[in-house]
């Protein structure tokens, strides 16, 4: 279908084809892809996409599942919202000068906090996988082939695309970024390090 204007109302539009198809018996899944020339032309297919499935418990009880593009023009322009935009210049900047800090943190104590998003950009519990890792740094490096960065300990090893990265900030010895995946799936990577005889480090500062 076409709809004239769709990205000035476009929230306004999928809550109501929402309550729309909530009502049909026995629906289960529903999908949009929306094509919004030229604002879309990064994203994947060119589309922003919205997804909604039904969960059914024992009890027969239905929750509903939601993942989504963002759904205002101002969103939808940023950036790190594309799933295969190219770095800008600014960017790759930033990369290239945290991964040369990395670089020089070998011999130093490393906490990395990993969390997997099912739900692009969101981090809450229900919709994250998170790992966390402590080791001495021995080794650090980016292969040429893939942009894979690799972060080694004596019995541990850390892996990570550079390509992928759409934020990064560090403040101090805290090194933060988040990676677009997919369409879907985003990753949120801190790492924090501790020198030598460094006591605020690490124990009790959140992630």
């Amino acid at each position: 279908m076409s709809v004239k204007q769709i990205e000035d109302d476009l929230e306004k539009w999928l809550k109501k084809f929402e309550d729309f198809f909530k009502r049909i018996p026995n629906v289960y899944e529903a999908n949009v892809d929306v094509h919004l020339s030229p604002y879309t032309e990064n994203y994947k297919n060119g589309n922003l996409n919205y997804h909604w499935k039904a969960i059914s418990n024992e009890k027969g009880e239905v929750t509903w599942k939601y993942k989504g593009d963002p759904t205002n023009i101002e969103d939808i322009c940023k950036p790190i919202h594309f799933s295969h935009s190219t770095f800008t210049e600014e960017l790759k900047s930033q990369v290239i000068e945290n991964m040369q800090w990395l670089g020089d943190q070998i011999g130093n104590k490393i906490t990395i906090i990993d969390k997997l998003s099912t739900v692009r950009g969101n981090y809450d519990r229900h919709f994250t996988r998170t790992s966390k890792l402590e080791f001495i740094i021995n080794e650090f490096g980016v292969r040429t082939s893939g942009a894979i960065a690799c972060i080694a300990g004596e019995n541990n090893q850390f892996e990570f695309r550079t390509d992928c990265i759409r934020r990064i900030v560090r403040a101090f010895n805290i090194l933060e970024f988040e990676s677009i995946l997919d369409l879907n799936v985003s990753r949120l990577i801190t790492l924090e390090i501790e020198k030598p005889g460094d006591n605020n480090a690490l124990d009790g500062q959140p992630c």
